[in-house]
């Protein structure tokens, strides 16, 4: 428990540094184990690290997630992560198995890097490009889709490239990020992130049918760029 209360503290000053705000909290409180989709707007998660916060304050627990395997590469860091419910990779069985029996919900970004590392004028944009795994999860395990979304992500650095393609091009994946962000006083990732204001709005339960998963994937992309457009307007 000791080594979650640095990470805790630093979410919970995100939270006053971007003056954030989530709408629809109480879906979560009300739904069944579900798989949290979110949006990854910008190099970090701010807004799913903060929404984690509010979870444990008010749920009780931390949710699972998984994480960037650049997070593991280093001890101190794997170990505050795996504390805080941090998984190397995609959720095994047992992983959701053991959320659900604890009636709790799972966390993703299929984003990704794709979504994260890009220039500044691509910003705003669902892009979950050829991945379809968080469909095959959500299906094989039968839990709804909660889409969750933050206005101010793309806005707390300012891309000037697309670190996804230059790191599959230089590297072969995307373990060693090669972007260009500029920030408070310098490059990403030693730069602070711009103070912007990060609104989160959290979805109704999207549940699955018998649909291909060509067309899950667009009913969820497209409710999640309906609601993303909405916050920005």
């Amino acid at each position: 428990m000791a080594s979650r209360t640095l990470p805790l503290a630093t979410f919970r000053f995100w939270m006053q540094y971007f003056r954030f705000e989530t709408e629809g909290f109480e879906v979560l409180a009300a739904t069944e184990s579900s798989l949290i989709v979110g949006y990854h707007g910008g190099p970090w998660t701010f807004d799913l690290w903060m929404l984690a916060a509010r979870m444990y304050d008010e749920l009780g627990y931390f949710p699972r997630a998984s994480w960037h395997p650049i997070w593991w590469r280093f001890p101190a860091v794997r170990e505050a992560v795996a504390e805080l419910g941090g998984l190397p990779g995609p959720p095994t069985d047992a992983d959701v198995i053991g959320i659900k029996s604890r009636g709790e919900h799972l966390v993703v970004a299929p984003g990704g890097t794709r979504e994260g590392l890009r220039p500044f004028w691509r910003n705003h944009r669902v892009d979950f490009g050829g991945r379809r795994g968080y469909l095959r999860l959500a299906r094989a395990h039968d839990l709804p889709i909660i889409p969750v979304v933050s206005s101010g992500l793309d806005e707390t650095f300012l891309g000037l490239n697309d670190g996804h393609a230059l790191s599959k091009r230089l590297f072969g994946g995307q373990e060693i990020p090669a972007w260009l962000g500029l920030g408070l006083g310098g490059i990403w990732p030693l730069a602070l992130p711009f103070p912007v204001k990060i609104r989160q709005r959290i979805g109704p339960p999207i549940r699955l049918g018998d649909e291909s998963l060509d067309r899950a994937h667009a009913r969820v992309t497209s409710t999640l760029q309906s609601m993303l457009d909405e916050l920005h307007r």
